[in-house]
């Protein structure tokens, strides 16, 4: 039986719409589908409705779609996820891309643009390496070091750097502040270190609130954390703390992506470790406090 593109996606927005997504949100996955599996720009494919499916993409449509149906997140199914203006390869290897670390991100390159002499930033946790991505196309001549305790997400990372065709990011395997990117940083002769952390934050409760898009796909590792949430972000804390301390020449900024909830622990936490650092707790595009900014000077 023929099918237009306009019926596709009338019924498969109904379809959508039984798993908890409205008529808009539903209309835009099926049209993203549609794109996905066809290979035809969404542009098109809404000017040209009347156009009959064929065969093949009908059976390819049927599989995706049975796919997002189990609740599958569409950053998986199509493969990529838009993150700073670039598209970055997802899997199951590590978090889909959040809009709320890309405003951090954001905010990060326009201060280490801003900032002169020569810099190197760390993207802590790196997953799918968005971040180290984003920062090294956005800054060429800063040199990025992307870190990560689990070598799968590190391949992920590796993947999305080479389709980026970025070559000023260097890739480790490390438990936040390790051996291995010590190293990378005491090599450096920057002057500044900009740190931008995206490390798991939820308190192991909030599994009981998750939406089944992201508790049945992504990996919990790079979810939950310890301590409420905290364990990690409290970690790194004290890891940069104490590097800080014996520091004569670099400069510390540090972004911190959080739970909302966690701004005030974690405000006074950094100002105990970093008494004469300026210290900022930002907010994201919607208005929830979700990222601390600490700028530390040189210990003399």
């Amino acid at each position: 039986m023929q099918q237009t593109v306009e019926d596709w996606l009338q019924k498969t927005s109904k379809a959508l719409r039984t798993i908890g997504l409205d008529p808009t949100a539903a209309w835009q996955e099926a049209l993203l589908l549609l794109s996905h599996t066809s290979g035809r720009e969404r542009e098109w494919l809404i000017a040209h409705q009347e156009k009959t499916l064929l065969p093949q993409t009908k059976s390819k449509l049927k599989l995706v779609l049975q796919r997002r149906l189990k609740h599958e997140p569409m950053a998986y199914i199509v493969g990529t996820q838009p993150f700073c203006g670039n598209e970055i390869y997802t899997d199951r290897r590590a978090l889909i891309p959040r809009p709320e670390t890309e405003d951090m991100t954001f905010h990060a390159i326009e201060v280490i643009q801003a900032t002169e002499g020569a810099s190197i930033a760390w993207d802590v946790g790196t997953g799918s390496g968005a971040i180290a991505v984003s920062i090294a196309l956005a800054c060429p001549r800063t040199k990025v070091i992307a870190s990560d305790a689990r070598r799968s997400a590190l391949n992920l990372a590796q993947t999305n750097a080479d389709a980026s065709k970025v070559k000023n990011i260097s890739f480790t395997r490390s438990d936040l502040l390790g051996r291995n990117v010590r190293r990378l940083i005491a090599v450096s002769k920057a002057k500044h270190l900009f740190v931008i952390s995206n490390l798991p934050y939820l308190p192991v409760s909030d599994k009981k609130r998750m939406m089944k898009d992201v508790l049945s796909f992504e990996p919990w590792s790079a979810l939950f954390a310890k301590n409420k949430g905290l364990d990690l972000n409290q970690r790194l804390l004290r890891q940069l703390a104490d590097w800080n301390k014996g520091q004569a020449t670099k400069t510390l900024t540090l972004f911190m992506e959080f739970d909302p909830p966690q701004a005030k622990i974690l405000k006074e936490r950094a100002k105990k470790l970093f008494p004469s650092a300026i210290i900022h707790v930002k907010k994201d595009s919607c208005d929830r406090e979700r990222f601390l900014e600490i700028r530390s000077q040189p210990a003399l």
